[in-house]
């Protein structure tokens, strides 16, 4: 039997160049999803500016100066644009965990995917605090998991728990320690 989802928290991160795609993904959860909640973290004031402006439903628009800590904000400067947003995943989950008290679940979204089915039926059982998509690289590109690793960071979803936190906490340290476009033998 299912569990019951009262309330699940889906976000992605992206700057003023992904902001149409931001704003199709959240669409595309609104279709098949009537209670999930859906965050937006700017990386930009030009994104959160417009997304304010449009007064949506079921969103909340978190600006980078609200989310960014002083942890992430030392790293901007040493990684790319998009090493960054990768970085910050971890941290938006974070932040939703510790602001959104009702939230059940957080899911963070690459701004590239899009809802064609009710999402919340993909979470796991009540015994479960996290769940990770693996890469799934057909045989022919098997070698590429040695640096892209067996998870897709791309769909990443966490119970608001305890046992939730302390996974999210764990990938936080290891983006902290690295989050290159460069493989690595770790």
């Amino acid at each position: 039997m299912p569990q019951e989802i009262n309330n699940t928290v889906y976000c992605t991160i992206f700057d003023d160049n992904y902001l149409a795609r931001a704003l199709a993904l959240y669409e595309s959860l609104l279709k098949v999803n009537q209670t999930a909640t859906f965050a937006f973290f700017c990386i930009d004031a030009k994104s959160a500016g417009l997304l304010t402006e449009l007064k949506l439903e079921r969103a909340i628009i978190v600006s980078h100066d609200v989310f960014a800590t002083a942890e992430l904000l030392g790293l901007r400067a040493g990684r790319s644009q998009g090493e960054y947003c990768w970085t910050c995943k971890p941290f938006a989950l974070l932040y939703l965990m510790r602001n959104v008290p009702a939230a059940d679940w957080v899911v963070y979204v690459d701004t590239d995917m899009m809802f064609f089915a009710d999402p919340d039926a993909a979470l796991p059982g009540p015994d479960a605090h996290y769940l990770l998509a693996p890469h799934g690289f057909h045989s022919g590109f098997a070698a590429h998991e040695k640096s892209a690793g067996r998870h897709n960071a791309g769909y990443v979803a966490a119970r608001c728990s305890k046992q939730g936190e302390q996974a999210i906490g764990w990938w936080k340290d290891r983006c902290v320690e690295s989050c290159s476009v460069i493989p690595t033998d770790t």
